[in-house]
């Protein structure tokens, strides 16, 4: 899709035909998501990554699966005791949670 084709009926049904979110079921597998990055307002002044894996997201996606009692759990970098830590020890403690997620999901002590 071209830009100038973003706000056609033809792109909006694309957009939502890609979109996983579109796709929740009861049966879908527990999610663990986490950012490092804050949340920033959205806006046109954004860097093409930050918007697109921006933490709004996660949290709708877990709007949506709780609505289906799938769990869910979004950590954002502001859930972290000292909020100025660099993105190496964000990625170390959200690993750490990762781990023990998933552990918990496949029974391993």
């Amino acid at each position: 899709v071209t830009p100038d084709q973003f706000d056609t009926p033809h792109a909006r049904k694309m957009f939502h035909d890609a979109s996983s979110i579109n796709y929740l079921t009861r049966n879908a597998p527990p999610v663990f998501i986490w950012y490092k990055t804050p949340q920033a307002p959205l806006g046109p002044g954004l860097e093409p990554n930050v918007a697109i894996h921006h933490p709004r997201f996660g949290l709708h996606l877990k709007q949506e699966m709780d609505k289906l009692g799938v769990e869910c759990v979004v950590r954002l970098r502001e859930d972290l005791k000292d909020p100025g830590i660099s993105n190496e020890e964000v990625e170390i403690q959200q690993g750490r949670a990762l781990a023990a997620f998933v552990k918990r999901h496949l029974g391993v002590a």
